[in-house]
């Protein structure tokens, strides 16, 4: 029971982080358009801004650590001013926009980065926490490796019979990946 409140708890979390999303890209959507149909931006401006502010966001969404402390924070800022430069100049410099075009423009990549970013990043843990609920049943491999685990290690052995008597027989891939990292930290 306890196992399928933490399972809802996540997919209502992931519905409103999904949701944040749509409604940070329909405003940068909103805002390019707009500089677009008032003559800002030519169309081949507004995808440049586009592309390197989203791959920028990827990126980080991507590669950051689980856990945003004050340094990744500082690091997402710094990344989002960077291209938020970058873009401006790019724009204003080598593809000859106009400045307020350029300069709505970078602010708004800079918002796509930084918003792409965290939010991104909050996304692939929700959907890594429900990936790791998923329980083995169907996966032979796992099936083996945590009978082979617990075989090895008797107090793993002893946490899956306490987890069959509380009425979960199949173990979830979270579990079975605090097993392997409970192994490195004390077997072997």
């Amino acid at each position: 029971m306890e196992l399928k409140q933490i399972h809802a708890d996540l997919k209502h979390k992931r519905h409103q982080q999904i949701k944040l999303s749509c409604l940070s890209d329909l405003a940068h959507t909103a805002v390019f358009l707009a500089l677009y149909f008032f003559d800002l931006l030519s169309g081949f401006g507004t995808l440049t801004a586009i592309v390197l502010g989203t791959l920028c966001a990827l990126l980080l969404a991507t590669t950051m650590p689980d856990e945003l402390g004050p340094a990744q924070r500082s690091t997402v800022a710094l990344v989002a001013l960077g291209n938020s430069i970058a873009v401006g100049s790019i724009l204003f410099w080598m593809m000859r926009q106009p400045l307020s075009g350029s300069i709505a423009a970078a602010v708004t990549c800079a918002s796509i980065v930084f918003l792409g970013a965290t939010l991104g990043r909050r996304i692939k843990q929700v959907m890594l926490a429900l990936e790791n609920l998923k329980p083995l049943t169907d996966d032979d491999q796992a099936q083996h490796e945590l009978i082979g685990l617990c075989r090895s290690f008797p107090q793993l052995a002893q946490y899956r019979e306490q987890a069959g008597r509380l009425l979960r027989p199949n173990l979830t891939y979270g579990e079975l990946a605090a097993m392997r990292q409970w192994v490195r930290d004390n077997g072997r």
